[in-house]
Protein backbone atom coordinates (compact mmCIF):
# COMPACT_ATOMS: atom_id res chain seq x y z
CA UNK A 1 0.00 0.00 0.00
CA UNK A 2 1.32 3.45 -1.03
CA UNK A 3 1.64 5.81 1.74
CA UNK A 4 0.69 9.51 1.05
CA UNK A 5 4.27 10.76 0.48
CA UNK A 6 4.91 7.77 -2.03
CA UNK A 7 1.37 9.01 -4.22
CA UNK A 8 2.43 12.56 -4.32
CA UNK A 9 6.04 12.25 -5.33
CA UNK A 10 5.16 12.53 -9.11
CA UNK A 11 2.98 15.32 -8.27
CA UNK A 12 5.19 17.10 -6.19
CA UNK A 13 7.71 16.19 -9.24
CA UNK A 14 5.97 17.75 -11.94
CA UNK A 15 5.25 20.69 -10.12
CA UNK A 16 8.97 21.49 -9.63
CA UNK A 17 9.78 20.36 -12.99
CA UNK A 18 6.74 22.74 -14.40
CA UNK A 19 8.94 25.53 -12.37
CA UNK A 20 12.11 24.81 -13.50
CA UNK A 21 10.97 25.44 -16.62
CA UNK A 22 8.86 28.82 -15.58
CA UNK A 23 12.50 29.85 -14.06
CA UNK A 24 14.54 28.77 -17.43
CA UNK A 25 12.59 30.70 -19.75
CA UNK A 26 10.81 33.45 -17.76
CA UNK A 27 13.93 34.98 -16.27
CA UNK A 28 15.95 35.13 -19.55
CA UNK A 29 12.92 36.63 -21.13
CA UNK A 30 12.24 39.23 -18.79
CA UNK A 31 16.08 40.21 -18.69
CA UNK A 32 16.37 40.45 -22.89
CA UNK A 33 13.14 42.78 -22.22
CA UNK A 34 14.37 44.98 -19.47
CA UNK A 35 18.08 45.45 -21.47
CA UNK A 36 15.83 46.35 -24.49
CA UNK A 37 14.03 49.43 -22.51
CA UNK A 38 18.01 49.46 -20.81
CA UNK A 39 19.15 50.51 -24.03
CA UNK A 40 15.26 52.14 -25.54
CA UNK A 41 15.67 55.09 -27.32
CA UNK A 42 13.64 57.97 -27.10
CA UNK A 43 13.05 58.45 -30.91
CA UNK A 44 14.32 56.76 -34.32
CA UNK A 45 17.58 59.01 -34.56
CA UNK A 46 19.51 56.96 -31.46
CA UNK A 47 18.51 53.96 -33.53
CA UNK A 48 21.70 52.92 -34.21
CA UNK A 49 22.89 53.19 -30.45
CA UNK A 50 20.48 49.83 -29.94
CA UNK A 51 21.09 48.26 -32.99
CA UNK A 52 24.74 47.79 -32.01
CA UNK A 53 26.81 44.79 -30.76
CA UNK A 54 25.65 45.01 -27.35
CA UNK A 55 21.78 44.62 -28.93
CA UNK A 56 22.49 42.57 -31.75
CA UNK A 57 25.36 39.79 -30.45
CA UNK A 58 25.62 40.01 -26.77
CA UNK A 59 21.54 40.19 -25.47
CA UNK A 60 21.13 36.97 -26.94
CA UNK A 61 23.68 35.20 -26.24
CA UNK A 62 23.08 35.91 -22.38
CA UNK A 63 19.77 34.71 -23.29
CA UNK A 64 21.01 31.47 -24.23
CA UNK A 65 23.59 31.29 -21.39
CA UNK A 66 21.00 32.09 -18.58
CA UNK A 67 18.19 29.69 -20.18
CA UNK A 68 20.29 26.74 -20.10
CA UNK A 69 22.31 27.49 -16.65
CA UNK A 70 19.43 27.95 -14.81
CA UNK A 71 17.74 24.25 -16.62
CA UNK A 72 17.74 21.28 -14.83
CA UNK A 73 20.71 19.42 -14.98
CA UNK A 74 20.10 16.62 -16.20
CA UNK A 75 17.86 18.23 -19.54
CA UNK A 76 21.33 20.40 -20.12
CA UNK A 77 23.37 17.26 -20.17
CA UNK A 78 21.25 16.76 -23.71
CA UNK A 79 23.35 18.62 -26.75
CA UNK A 80 19.89 19.63 -28.64
CA UNK A 81 18.78 20.84 -25.10
CA UNK A 82 21.65 22.88 -25.33
CA UNK A 83 20.93 24.91 -28.73
CA UNK A 84 17.28 24.86 -29.22
CA UNK A 85 15.56 25.70 -25.70
CA UNK A 86 17.39 29.34 -25.59
CA UNK A 87 14.88 29.84 -28.86
CA UNK A 88 12.30 29.82 -26.87
CA UNK A 89 12.87 33.13 -24.46
CA UNK A 90 14.05 34.50 -27.68
CA UNK A 91 10.87 33.94 -29.73
CA UNK A 92 9.09 34.89 -26.33
CA UNK A 93 10.88 38.12 -26.70
CA UNK A 94 9.86 38.43 -30.61
CA UNK A 95 6.61 38.35 -29.66
CA UNK A 96 6.31 40.56 -26.74
CA UNK A 97 8.60 43.33 -28.66
CA UNK A 98 5.73 43.05 -31.51
CA UNK A 99 2.61 43.30 -29.12
CA UNK A 100 4.33 46.50 -27.58
CA UNK A 101 5.38 48.21 -30.71
CA UNK A 102 8.56 48.50 -30.05
CA UNK A 103 9.71 46.20 -32.94
CA UNK A 104 8.56 45.82 -36.55
CA UNK A 105 8.38 42.76 -38.46
CA UNK A 106 10.96 44.00 -40.74
CA UNK A 107 13.12 44.74 -37.95
CA UNK A 108 12.71 40.89 -36.77
CA UNK A 109 12.75 39.26 -40.10
CA UNK A 110 16.28 40.34 -40.59
CA UNK A 111 17.48 39.88 -36.90
CA UNK A 112 16.07 36.39 -36.19
CA UNK A 113 18.56 34.46 -37.50
CA UNK A 114 21.53 36.06 -35.65
CA UNK A 115 19.64 36.24 -32.27
CA UNK A 116 18.96 32.34 -32.66
CA UNK A 117 22.44 31.50 -33.83
CA UNK A 118 23.87 33.85 -30.86
CA UNK A 119 21.21 31.95 -28.57
CA UNK A 120 22.40 28.69 -29.64
CA UNK A 121 26.17 29.93 -28.75
CA UNK A 122 25.06 31.33 -25.09
CA UNK A 123 23.11 28.15 -24.42
CA UNK A 124 26.61 26.04 -25.23
CA UNK A 125 28.38 28.36 -23.11
CA UNK A 126 25.74 27.99 -20.08
CA UNK A 127 25.53 24.68 -20.57
CA UNK A 128 29.74 24.63 -19.92
CA UNK A 129 29.22 26.47 -16.99
CA UNK A 130 26.53 24.49 -15.47
CA UNK A 131 28.17 21.30 -16.29
CA UNK A 132 31.94 21.94 -15.43
CA UNK A 133 30.87 24.82 -12.35
CA UNK A 134 34.06 26.59 -12.81
CA UNK A 135 32.88 29.47 -11.05
CA UNK A 136 29.38 29.47 -12.72
CA UNK A 137 28.16 32.15 -10.09
CA UNK A 138 30.64 34.26 -10.41
CA UNK A 139 30.33 34.14 -14.66
CA UNK A 140 27.15 34.57 -14.96
CA UNK A 141 26.90 37.33 -12.85
CA UNK A 142 29.44 39.16 -14.87
CA UNK A 143 27.85 37.74 -18.28
CA UNK A 144 24.24 39.60 -16.99
CA UNK A 145 26.32 42.62 -16.93
CA UNK A 146 28.76 42.95 -19.07
CA UNK A 147 26.18 44.94 -22.19
CA UNK A 148 26.44 47.57 -19.10
CA UNK A 149 30.03 47.69 -19.34
CA UNK A 150 30.33 47.20 -23.24
CA UNK A 151 27.56 49.14 -24.65
CA UNK A 152 28.61 52.89 -23.24
CA UNK A 153 32.65 51.94 -24.70
CA UNK A 154 30.94 51.12 -28.25
CA UNK A 155 29.30 54.38 -27.87
CA UNK A 156 32.36 56.18 -27.50
CA UNK A 157 33.58 54.83 -31.10
CA UNK A 158 33.88 57.74 -34.05
CA UNK A 159 31.14 56.40 -36.28
CA UNK A 160 32.41 56.23 -39.51
CA UNK A 161 30.71 58.74 -42.00
CA UNK A 162 29.26 57.91 -45.07
CA UNK A 163 27.37 59.43 -48.22
CA UNK A 164 24.25 57.59 -49.15
CA UNK A 165 22.50 58.57 -52.70
CA UNK A 166 18.76 57.18 -53.95
CA UNK A 167 17.64 58.58 -56.98
CA UNK A 168 13.52 58.58 -57.50
CA UNK A 169 11.46 59.63 -60.86
CA UNK A 170 8.26 60.31 -60.44
CA UNK A 171 6.03 61.87 -63.29
CA UNK A 172 2.76 63.64 -62.00
CA UNK A 173 -0.52 65.12 -63.65
CA UNK A 174 -0.12 68.68 -62.50
CA UNK A 175 0.31 71.98 -62.80
CA UNK A 176 4.69 72.98 -61.78
CA UNK A 177 3.72 75.05 -58.77
CA UNK A 178 1.02 72.83 -57.52
CA UNK A 179 3.96 70.31 -57.55
CA UNK A 180 6.27 72.13 -55.88
CA UNK A 181 4.06 73.29 -53.08
CA UNK A 182 3.79 69.97 -51.82
CA UNK A 183 7.54 69.54 -52.51
CA UNK A 184 8.72 72.22 -50.49
CA UNK A 185 6.08 71.60 -47.80
CA UNK A 186 3.86 68.03 -47.54
CA UNK A 187 0.60 68.37 -45.80
CA UNK A 188 -0.26 65.93 -42.92
CA UNK A 189 -0.78 62.63 -44.29
CA UNK A 190 -4.17 60.96 -42.86
CA UNK A 191 -3.91 57.24 -42.18
CA UNK A 192 -6.64 56.47 -44.66
CA UNK A 193 -4.80 58.36 -47.29
CA UNK A 194 -1.92 55.66 -46.88
CA UNK A 195 -1.73 53.09 -48.69
CA UNK A 196 1.27 51.34 -47.87
CA UNK A 197 -0.23 48.28 -46.40
CA UNK A 198 2.56 46.24 -46.82
CA UNK A 199 4.94 48.53 -44.91
CA UNK A 200 2.60 48.98 -42.34
CA UNK A 201 2.36 45.43 -41.42
CA UNK A 202 6.07 45.33 -41.63
CA UNK A 203 5.98 47.70 -38.85
CA UNK A 204 7.86 50.50 -40.89
CA UNK A 205 6.86 54.12 -39.73
CA UNK A 206 4.36 56.25 -41.70
CA UNK A 207 4.97 59.63 -43.03
CA UNK A 208 3.14 61.84 -41.47
CA UNK A 209 4.06 65.45 -43.29
CA UNK A 210 7.42 67.29 -43.84
CA UNK A 211 7.93 71.17 -42.56
CA UNK A 212 10.72 73.88 -44.23
CA UNK A 213 11.18 77.26 -42.38
CA UNK A 214 11.33 78.92 -45.58
CA UNK A 215 12.81 78.63 -48.88
CA UNK A 216 16.18 78.85 -50.12
CA UNK A 217 19.59 77.75 -49.52
CA UNK A 218 20.10 76.71 -45.74
CA UNK A 219 16.69 76.12 -45.36
CA UNK A 220 15.79 73.51 -42.80
CA UNK A 221 13.14 70.85 -43.39
CA UNK A 222 12.15 68.39 -41.59
CA UNK A 223 10.12 64.99 -42.07
CA UNK A 224 8.36 63.99 -39.78
CA UNK A 225 7.20 59.78 -39.27
CA UNK A 226 5.41 58.27 -37.05
CA UNK A 227 7.13 55.94 -34.07
CA UNK A 228 9.35 59.45 -33.60
CA UNK A 229 11.12 59.10 -36.54
CA UNK A 230 12.43 62.05 -37.96
CA UNK A 231 14.82 63.02 -41.03
CA UNK A 232 16.46 66.33 -40.21
CA UNK A 233 17.70 67.94 -43.74
CA UNK A 234 19.49 71.16 -45.03
CA UNK A 235 18.65 72.53 -48.22
CA UNK A 236 22.03 72.96 -49.73
CA UNK A 237 20.54 74.26 -53.44
CA UNK A 238 17.18 76.07 -54.59
CA UNK A 239 15.55 76.93 -57.72
CA UNK A 240 11.86 77.88 -57.40
CA UNK A 241 9.79 75.65 -58.76
CA UNK A 242 12.95 73.47 -60.78
CA UNK A 243 15.31 72.04 -58.01
CA UNK A 244 15.59 71.76 -54.13
CA UNK A 245 18.66 69.80 -52.70
CA UNK A 246 18.67 68.22 -48.95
Amino acid sequence: MLTIAETLAPINEMNRNQKNTLIAIGIPTIYAVILRFAFGIKDWNELFSVMSVTFLFLLPTIVGALTVYLSDRNNVKNLLYRILTPWVPIILFLIITLLLGIEGWACWLMILPVFLIAASIGGLIGGYLKLKKRNDKLNISLLILLPFLISPVEQLIEKIPGTYKAYTYIDINASADKIWENVTRVKTIEKDEDTGYLTEFLGFPRPLRAELNYKGVGAYREAIFTNGLIFRETVTEYEENKKMVF
